[in-house]
């Protein structure tokens, strides 16, 4: 009898750990990581419109790439005004920016690429990831993604890359039906996309080709009176009392420069940064249908988001190598 209630209160323990733990991880999960080391909470507030009147003054974002086009969306729905400052002419053409999409080319090797690369930023043409949450925020921010989205002939997929270790395959991170989409996607288009969904979805957005030089400090040192700037020409701009400025200059991080310039004392600590010791090479392929068929999948070509991901044993070498299928079939 002994024996058999050690038994059962043994199995009633073991039992009991097996529902409690995994819930209790839930619940640490939700409760402190999340809110604590992710923005995934922060989501439901992601595309909401301010329902007071919107906050006085122009909104200057000053860089109209991936980030810029980003704050410029979200600033959107808060300030009465918003303009984007970009440097290269390419990217602005008439108060909007492009390409359109007659104004996306293919190279010989059948690579979709913009009428006017992106000279300042060197991993364009490079391969990219996206996370599932980049695409939940879009989502939230452009009424237009699905459709705008699919014209570019891309698609979102369960976010399984396919990891191998040693060549034995690991399950995937993710079930069907969670919310972990990720998106198919080259940054050259990526950047395409948003440029679409900002003119369409955001249209008050004011698209100006100049350079940033520097602030004008108020009074008594507390803002920003005068944002100082030029014209491709060299003329001279300013634009009084912006109410938001913002610095999406990228790695230059010109905002520092023209605080000090300006008169702004800044912390020491302000400026982070990091060296990641990393190198990699990005090859696209175009793969015909009849190959395309011969590669062992599990679902067809057209629905195949990562192929193939190989990890190392990193107690003995640092480098991997992925497949994924993009756009457009490539």
């Amino acid at each position: 009898m002994t024996q058999s209630t050690d038994l059962l209160l043994y199995t009633s323990t073991a039992t009991a750990c097996c529902i409690a733990v995994p819930a209790l991880a839930k619940l640490f999960r939700n409760k402190v990581l999340l809110p604590k080391f992710s923005a995934v909470n922060d989501l439901e507030e992601v595309g909401k419109v301010r329902t007071e009147p919107k906050l006085k003054g122009e909104a200057i974002v000053c860089g109209g790439s991936v980030a810029g086009l980003l704050a410029a969306a979200i600033a959107y729905n808060h300030y009465e005004s918003v303009v984007i400052i970009e440097a290269e002419d390419g990217l602005v053409k008439g108060g909007r920016t492009f390409p359109s999409e007659d104004q996306v080319r293919f190279t010989p090797e059948g690579i979709p690429t913009s009428v006017n690369p992106r000279s300042r930023v060197m991993q364009y043409t490079s391969a990219h990831a996206f996370m599932p949450l980049c695409f939940r925020t879009l989502r939230r921010l452009f009424p237009s993604y699905d459709e705008e989205i699919a014209k570019l002939g891309c698609k979102e997929y369960l976010h399984d890359p396919k990891y191998h270790v040693a060549g034995l395959p690991m399950a995937p991170i993710f079930d069907e039906g969670s919310d972990t989409s990720a998106l198919s996607i080259t940054r050259e288009t990526l950047e395409v996309l948003l440029r679409r969904l900002v003119t369409k979805d955001k249209p008050s957005i004011r698209f100006v080709n100049g350079t940033v030089i520097g602030f004008q400090k108020s009074a008594d040192g507390r803002s920003i009176d005068e944002l100082l700037w030029r014209t491709p020409s060299g003329a001279p701009q300013t634009i009084l009392n912006p109410g938001l400025v913002v610095d999406a200059t990228g790695a230059s991080q010109s905002g520092l420069k023209w605080l000090n310039k300006s008169g702004f004392t800044l912390p020491a600590t302000l400026r982070i940064q990091y060296q990641v010791p990393l190198h990699y090479v990005t090859i696209f392929l175009r793969l015909p249908p009849h190959l395309s068929a011969k590669i062992p999948l599990e679902q067809p070509w057209e629905d195949t988001y990562a192929i193939y991901t190989y990890l190392p044993d990193l107690t003995k070498e640092t480098g991997f190598f992925t497949f994924y299928r993009m756009e457009k079939n490539k």
